[in-house]
């Protein structure tokens, strides 16, 4: 669906997914947290945290509009929404 790459902290664009999906994450330094926001800008669950520098996914089964936030340091960080089959 899309990918962003940036670093500090950074509100995504909406997106709307039709079933399952997964956040995927890598960030070169820590910290780096990623929360899902509902339609509202309300967050609902954090996708992503940790401290150090590394990667990992967060998978989800819920359709519907979200957006990201992404809070980080000033380390460089990616982060791919994958809409699944």
């Amino acid at each position: 669906m899309f990918t962003q790459s940036a670093n500090g902290t950074r509100a995504l664009s909406p997106f709307t997914v039709s079933g399952h999906w997964e956040v995927r994450w890598e960030v070169a330094g820590g910290p780096l947290s990623v929360w899902i926001l509902d339609k509202d800008g309300n967050p609902i669950e954090k996708a992503a945290h940790t401290e150090r520098p590394g990667k990992g996914s967060s998978y989800y089964a819920k359709p519907g509009t979200y957006s990201l936030r992404v809070i980080g340091s000033a380390s460089e960080w990616s982060i791919t929404v994958v809409q699944l089959p």
